[in-house]
């Protein structure tokens, strides 16, 4: 494996990666940027020995990327619930995996994963739980009511 290959594949990775740990969604892109300037470079060999021209690239790429993509795939990485309009999951059921009081939220397991829940009364593991709203305190949480 050349310099230029493996200079660009393993900042390609160290962005990516750095994404997990640094909030905001930016990162990513320009993960995607390095990787798509070491596929540029492969495809055309001439650029191999002019690093400059290699970082205007990059740079290009990882904008374009940004400015064009950030707001449409945002919601999907940064873990919110659900982009439609419709709230599918008003009045579904789910089980009850760790208690829930009034005064300590718990978990239920919903949809294959485990989400915070909040009630007004306290409900013990393993009942289950009809979805009333999503919570206000917690982008990833619900609130819930027992099952009559």
């Amino acid at each position: 494996m050349d310099k230029v290959t493996f200079f660009w594949l393993i900042m390609g990775a160290l962005l990516l990666l750095a994404e997990i740990a640094v909030p905001g969604f930016i990162l990513f892109f320009f993960g995607v940027g390095a990787l798509l300037t070491l596929a540029t470079v492969k495809l055309l060999p001439f650029l191999n020995d002019i690093f400059w021209v290699q970082l205007i690239i990059w740079v290009t790429y990882s904008a374009v990327l940004l400015f064009f993509l950030r707001n449409r795939f945002s919601g999907t990485f940064k873990g919110r619930m659900f982009q439609t309009e419709k709230d599918d999951w008003l009045g579904q059921e789910a089980e009850v995996i760790d208690p829930i009081t009034p005064e300590e939220p718990g978990r239920i397991k919903f949809r294959g994963t485990t989400w915070t829940a909040h009630a007004d009364s306290a409900i013990e593991k393993g009942e289950t739980v009809i979805i009333k709203e999503k919570s206000d305190t917690e982008s990833l949480g619900f609130v819930v009511k027992k099952e009559i």
